[in-house]
């Protein structure tokens, strides 16, 4: 068995932060979060409060499983503001808007 098939029977699953980023008042930390497995790459983008709490999730794309594919894909997150956070292409494109109001 090699390793691929080794990762596809065990049903691997890899999940794990790409950015974080608090807002300037640090009430809150936006996270770019990678949900990896063997058939799909998920990225998404968290805000948690200053207590852990979880207020946002928002998917920002899937991409096949490859590498070269998904990050190129992967852009920035920036605060614009202390309530709004944007998600923005390797080329500074802003591909998504999100408000905590």
């Amino acid at each position: 068995m090699d390793a691929h098939d080794s990762v596809v029977k065990d049903k691997f699953e890899n999940i794990y932060t790409i950015k974080r980023k608090q807002n300037r008042s640090k009430t809150f930390e936006a996270r770019m979060i990678a949900d990896h497995n063997e058939t799909i790459f998920g990225c998404f983008l968290s805000v948690y409060d200053k207590d852990g709490n979880l207020l946002v999730k928002e998917r920002l794309f899937y991409e096949e499983p490859d590498e070269y594919l998904f990050n190129s894909r992967i852009g920035d997150i920036k605060w614009l503001d202390n309530s709004t956070i944007v998600y923005t292409s390797n080329t500074k494109q802003e591909l998504a808007r999100f408000s905590l109001n």
